[in-house]
């Protein structure tokens, strides 16, 4: 438990125009989604919760930018590579939930998230099921939006494609209008 000398500097620390601002790790994801898109310098706080020893909080760190990613996906790209890297965290929790993001703005930014596809590739190995299931979602996603980059990718780390991802390319590529492209 924090001491009250702690909990002053913290308050202390926390003031702006007389108004006391919690900790985001104090925060449901609810409130947090909404002090970051109200106050948005306070995103770089939610992600280095992703780097906090306990687990809970690298969790709702997690599921707050996979739910940002999806409300907000320009400010979750600006931390691209900080959820990269969390695709290697220690809870499986923590790793899917991050490869849920990636696959949401994957969908929109397939060229932005272009430097994941070796972590979500990996993911697919998992020993956990469920970062495998959302590793191939993600993956799948990515590939609806740009079936090239992913293929390239597989063919690139001479690798099989997971059969979940590889009907999505193939859904992908006849349903794709030529005239588009991608991000």
């Amino acid at each position: 438990m924090a001491s009250r000398r702690g909990m002053k500097k913290e308050r202390r620390g926390g003031q702006r125009n007389g108004m006391v601002r919690k900790p985001l790790s104090r925060l449901g994801i609810r409130q947090v989604l909404q002090e970051v898109r109200s106050r948005p310098q306070r995103l770089a706080e939610l992600v280095s919760l992703l780097d906090h020893v306990e687990r809970p909080l690298r969790a709702r760190a997690a599921l707050a930018l996979a739910r940002l990613a999806e409300i907000q996906p320009e400010s979750a790209l600006r931390h691209l590579e900080r959820i990269r890297v969390g695709l290697r965290d220690d809870s499986a929790y923590v790793r899917w939930t991050l490869a849920c993001a990636i696959g949401l703005l994957g969908a929109r930014h397939p060229g932005r998230v272009a430097r994941c596809l070796p972590e979500l590739c990996s993911l697919v190995d998992d020993e956990n099921p469920i970062a495998q299931s959302m590793a191939c979602a993600a993956l799948a996603r990515i590939g609806s939006a740009n079936p090239d980059l992913v293929r390239k990718h597989y063919e690139t780390a001479k690798k099989e494609i997971p059969p979940a991802v590889a009907r999505s390319l193939s859904t992908a590529r006849r349903t794709r209008p030529k005239t588009s492209r991608s991000r």
